[in-house]
């Protein structure tokens, strides 16, 4: 009688810790017991500009040798906070044009490197028309709810967008963006939904998951885009050229043709970079990091959602400065 019923529900499993050293700088990374070391080195791939092919690391060990990157984390026996050791060097600069791979793009951001697009050249170089075309015709997307009629579209990042992924946390809610799970459920009453990230479909998924986005009944997502559906441009910014990856909404007009178009479609994310193509649609929110510190006064999301439901009875999105939504929020809510 008492007490049985504990036994019969799984506990969720403990995510990872391991506390990874690079040099002079320390990682503290979570991940779920069912992702992979590949997963790992993705993570740190995205941390630090090393490519996982540079990457050595130490202190995992199965049967006495490095694990393979398909081996899960539950089949290494891990102590608490599992000291890791990367070894490995930043690449400054690959010279294979990225199309040439098959592989995903070679090419190392600048991670810090931002700009605003203001010109739609960009859009109409032919190179990376050819290399949109390319995508297009060798990627599929996996709708998973379909488009509603006469909804808009709304293009989210994840990382510092939704989500403070450097940051570490005794669980994945203390690393969400403040209001996430309300503003979703707010603008998805007009905005059908989809999430484009520049990381790894493993990778996605599991973090998606882990902050419970796929399966809430209070919202749901169209389709969910990953990096091999961005390509690398190479763009001049105050005579200097700098090479980064994009996200360009012709690759969803193309996928959903006569559904969603520039006039319905606005991209949110937190570098303005990746509007390159698209930059009238594009809306620059501010980066959600160091969630710990910043979590208490963050309303970006709860601001947010009034300004696209403002905006959602508007024909055209492009008739708008998407940048300036927040001194148009403030001149609304003045009056």
């Amino acid at each position: 009688g008492e007490g049985m019923s504990d036994e019969h529900t799984p506990k969720p499993e403990e995510p990872v810790e391991l506390a990874v050293k690079w040099g002079k700088q320390e990682f503290l990374i979570s991940l779920p017991p069912s992702s992979s070391v590949g997963v790992l080195k993705e993570e740190l791939e995205m941390r630090t500009n090393v490519l996982q092919k540079r990457q050595k690391l130490t202190g995992l060990l199965l049967n006495g040798k490095p694990p393979g990157n398909e081996v899960c984390f539950r089949e290494l026996n891990l102590k608490k906070r599992q000291k890791v050791m990367m070894i490995g060097t930043v690449e400054k600069h690959i010279a294979l044009d990225p199309d040439d791979l098959d592989e995903l793009p070679e090419i190392v951001n600048d991670l810090e490197f931002d700009y605003t697009p203001e010109t739609d050249e960009a859009k109409c170089n032919s190179a990376n028309q050819k290399k949109l075309q390319k995508r297009i015709s060798q990627v599929n997307v996996n709708v998973i709810n379909p488009p509603r009629p006469g909804k808009k579209l709304l293009v989210l990042d994840l990382d510092y967008t939704l989500l403070d992924f450097k940051s570490s946390g005794p669980h994945i809610a203390d690393l969400k963006r403040p209001y996430c799970n309300e503003f979703l459920a707010a603008v998805n009453t007009e905005y059908d939904l989809a999430i484009w990230s520049q990381s790894s479909w493993t990778r996605l998924e599991s973090k998606l998951t882990e902050m419970g986005l796929m399966d809430s009944p209070h919202f749901k997502f169209n389709f969910v885009l990953d990096r091999t559906s961005m390509f690398a441009i190479t763009t001049k910014v105050r005579g200097e050229n700098h090479t980064h990856e994009v996200k360009a909404l012709e690759f969803i007009y193309a996928k959903f043709p006569g559904v969603y178009t520039a006039a319905n479609t606005i991209h949110v994310d937190d570098l303005s970079r990746n509007f390159a193509l698209n930059p009238r649609n594009g809306l620059k929110v501010s980066a959600f990091n160091e969630a710990a510190r910043t979590r208490g006064d963050d309303k970006e999301l709860y601001f947010l959602s009034q300004y696209l439901l403002l905006l959602a009875p508007q024909p055209d999105v492009t008739t708008f400065r998407l940048n300036d939504w927040k001194s148009f929020l403030a001149d609304h809510n003045s009056k």
